[in-house]
């Protein structure tokens, strides 16, 4: 059931359109978590240290780990491939976000390859995304959809959690080895 509700945050002269709705039951929500909580450390990568991503005001590196779609077990791909939101758009790739107390991103923009990109989140909580314009509280079960050149962060985590990122392509091709 997709319940949707639009929310609109001014950021200057542009708005933004940041679309909230239920994606599955909060019970499927904790087991989901509970289902990563079990997996092994080796599956996730430190992102400090792998393709890490680079402030946009002091080029500073965050902490967080997170799991790509290719090492996801192949039960769990399904699963969030079957659960992922059906958009006009193709579905070009699922990452699996892991913070432990401490860990952040730094304020950064990802426009380059997807068009935008749709987080679930698994936990109910005072924390969240942090955007210009506004912040985005995690509510189990919700998915929260943002375009890419959004800039954003996570301040740092004070209780464990997960996020599910959906990145939808723009569809037109590849440019310079990136899927567009």
């Amino acid at each position: 059931m997709h319940c949707g509700m639009l929310t609109w945050f001014p950021l200057g002269r542009c708005q933004l359109m940041v679309h909230e709705y239920k994606l599955i039951e909060v019970e499927e929500a904790y087991s989901l978590r509970d289902r990563l909580d079990s997996l092994e450390d080796a599956y996730y990568l430190d992102r400090s240290t792998f393709r890490p991503i680079r402030g946009i005001e002091n080029h500073e590196i965050g902490s967080y780990h997170c799991i790509g779609d290719k090492s996801l077990p192949k039960d769990l791909l399904e699963y969030l491939c079957k659960i992922a939101p059906k958009k006009e758009l193709p579905l070009s790739k699922i990452v699996i976000n892991k913070y432990i107390a401490g860990d952040w991103i730094p304020k950064h923009c990802d426009d380059h390859g997807p068009a935008y990109f749709t987080t679930l989140h698994l936990e109910d909580s005072e924390e969240g995304l942090s955007y210009e314009g506004g912040f985005s509280k995690n509510k189990a079960g919700w998915a929260k959809e943002y375009p890419t050149d959004l800039i954003h962060w996570v301040e740092p985590v004070v209780n464990p959690r997960y996020t599910i990122i959906f990145l939808y392509d723009r569809g037109i091709g590849t440019f310079g080895g990136i899927k567009i």
